[in-house]
């Protein structure tokens, strides 16, 4: 059996999907352990609550250090500490590009570099160079889309195809059959009470367009929203100004939620809003599991004009796309109004395709790169 290693920079491990999938995906046939760098920056070792053997690590530079300075240093940082622990795996498997020297240092194993994102300054001639050793130096290098790969084939940044991979964000079966609750869920039900309610995840960012979204519900009748994860604190406090009370009688903001608790609050959903500010590379080249978790409970999706989503939602009919990314209150709010007009049609669309959406499609790849 061979063994995977994981390595991770990200805010929990349990609120973040495509590692979850990925490594009870690889685990059935491989010893799979994931190597953290988590936001508490805390060392600890156990068992994810998705069933995963993992390590963090709390580095010395990222606590004398002050945040956001000293990246690089932080970096150097994280891969000898982390380094040591990789002696006895057969694959180590880099997520993002905050881990890029896992893949440019190490020797004698094979990589894989998962990049949940697009890698910044790619017109710099160094990070198009670095970029292009690292290819030479992974067995595979994966993309959550395809839209991503032909980005940067046009930029010029990749040089060799063949070992590039895509493995779409689709929703895996333990989260379709996931029954739990979160400890404010009936806390949520009392809150709601008769009323239909939209789904938002996600909107911690202002690339998300999180006033936009909720200005359209305010705007809308008869509807309530939930939001699950951070929300941006200038943006409710302006929100408040606005409405007043009002916005917490229209909108829950239930902040950060296990993944295999959010489908409680989608399955009893009317329909999700999906937002991504299009003018940079990762945004509109998006690939929201927030967007596939909401259809494959058929529950009906607002999209912007990014194409990953737009030519989804478009080809099988799960919902409305925008004609520009969402940063139109106006048009959301028609878009609402459409959905509402035209359920059933969209309800009854998705229960037809959302096979198409599957992640037993996506654990094909994931065999063949560590049967190889």
């Amino acid at each position: 059996m061979k063994k995977i290693a994981f390595i991770v920079k990200t805010s929990s491990l349990k609120y973040d999907d495509r590692i979850r999938k990925e490594a009870i995906t690889l685990s059935k046939n491989s010893e799979v352990k994931i190597f953290a760098l988590l936001a508490n920056n805390k060392e600890d070792e156990g068992v994810t609550s998705y069933g995963i053997p993992y390590k963090s690590f709390g580095l010395k530079t990222r606590q004398k250090l002050p945040p956001a300075k000293y990246t690089f240093l932080k970096t150097i940082d994280f891969y000898l500490t982390v380094k040591k622990h990789l002696k006895i795996y057969d694959i180590i498997w880099a997520h993002n590009v905050e881990t890029f020297l896992f893949p440019a240092l190490l020797r004698n194993r094979k990589i894989v570099w998962d990049l949940h994102e697009i890698p910044q300054q790619l017109e710099n001639n160094i990070v198009k160079k670095l970029f292009r050793f690292i290819e030479k130096r992974c067995a595979y290098i994966i993309h959550a889309n395809e839209n991503r790969i032909e980005y940067l084939i046009r930029k010029k940044v990749i040089s060799d195809p063949k070992k590039h991979l895509v493995m779409r964000n689709f929703p895996d079966m333990q989260f379709e059959q996931s029954v739990l609750k979160d400890e404010r869920y009936d806390e949520f039900r009392k809150w709601l009470g008769p009323s239909r309610f939209v789904y938002l995840q996600g909107l911690q960012g202002k690339d998300r367009f999180p006033r936009e979204t909720i200005e359209a519900i305010m705007k809308t009748d008869n509807l309530k929203a939930i939001v699950v994860g951070s929300f941006d604190a200038q943006t409710k406090v302006g929100l408040f100004q606005s409405y007043g009370d009002l916005l917490y009688r229209k909108v829950f903001f239930r902040g950060m939620v296990d993944q295999l608790m959010t489908p409680s609050y989608i399955k009893e959903s009317l329909f999700s809003i999906v937002l991504y500010d299009a003018t940079n590379p990762n945004n509109r080249y998006c690939e929201p599991n927030r967007m596939y978790q909401s259809i494959i409970f058929e529950k009906p999706v607002i999209v912007g004009c990014n194409e990953p989503m737009k030519e989804l939602v478009t080809k099988y009919g799960f919902g409305v796309s925008l004609s520009g990314d969402g940063r139109n209150t106006i048009e959301i709010v028609d878009a609402i109004n459409k959905v509402l007009d035209k359920y059933e049609i969209y309800v009854d669309n998705i229960s037809k395709y959302k096979n198409k959406i599957t992640w037993a499609g996506q654990e094909k790849v994931l065999t063949s790169i560590v049967s190889e």
